[in-house]
């Protein structure tokens, strides 16, 4: 959806961003399993970023659907 029809281009959101900090949070968390932070379980932290970011992903669809749904109806 990076480039429609009418040659016009869909911004990237900041949801978007925040998406893939917490993606990459989780990755790491999950990798390193054991605490770097004293008191801070990182399998915790990294299913808790797992499940930010799904949420997020649902989030961006949403908003990118919105946007491209002008170009998307069938009646032209």
């Amino acid at each position: 959806m990076a480039e429609l029809g009418a040659g016009k281009s869909v911004a990237v959101a900041f949801v978007g961003k925040l998406k893939t900090t917490a993606q990459m949070t989780a990755i790491i968390a999950l990798l390193l399993y054991e605490p770097l932070i004293p008191g801070v379980s990182t399998p915790l932290l990294g299913t808790v970023a797992l499940w930010l970011a799904a949420i997020l992903t649902l989030w961006s669809m949403v908003h990118y659907l919105k946007k491209a749904a002008p170009y998307l109806r069938s009646d032209r």
